[in-house]
């Protein structure tokens, strides 16, 4: 059984025992190749060594077998975090959004991420920072004016 063999793989990968994990995973992948707990356990090895583009690719195979599973999402949003691959966390974060409307969850880390871009963006020039802080602050002015009304 697959499931059987992943959870035991799970468990190696919790007990630090990757290269017995690996070959496990790889038997799974061997027999199925879109597996997609054995396609995310294989890129969680390789987040720990640091390959972060390998499992970053795992990550997107995985999500192809099984697009509609929002974990996979958010591994890919911390993979990305990992790599400081801002722009990508923006973009997952932003289909997340288009695909959940009504979370407000994940509107708000979509718009805290693009803040924090925004910041990292005027990083390079202290004026062009304080003239950014100064305009959220006037958003969130205009926010708290609205909501007191």
């Amino acid at each position: 059984n697959l499931e059987a063999k992943a959870l035991k793989a799970s468990v190696l990968i919790r007990q630090k025992k990757q290269p017995e994990a690996l070959s496990i995973i790889d038997n799974i992948l061997k027999e199925n190749p879109n597996h997609t707990d054995a396609l995310s356990l294989k890129a969680m090895i390789y987040m720990e060594k640091g390959d972060y583009a390998q499992a970053l690719a795992l990550i997107d195979a995985a999500k192809k077998s099984d697009p509609n599973n929002i974990g996979l999402d958010f591994f890919n949003i911390q993979l990305n975090v990992k790599a400081k691959n801002i722009d990508a966390v923006i973009a997952n974060y932003e289909k997340l959004v288009a695909s959940h409307p009504e979370n407000q969850e994940f509107k708000a880390k979509y718009e805290s991420t693009s803040i924090t871009k925004a910041f990292i963006d005027a990083s390079g020039s202290n004026h062009d920072a304080k003239i950014k802080v100064n305009r959220i602050v006037r958003e969130i002015d205009k926010c708290i004016a609205l909501l007191n009304n």
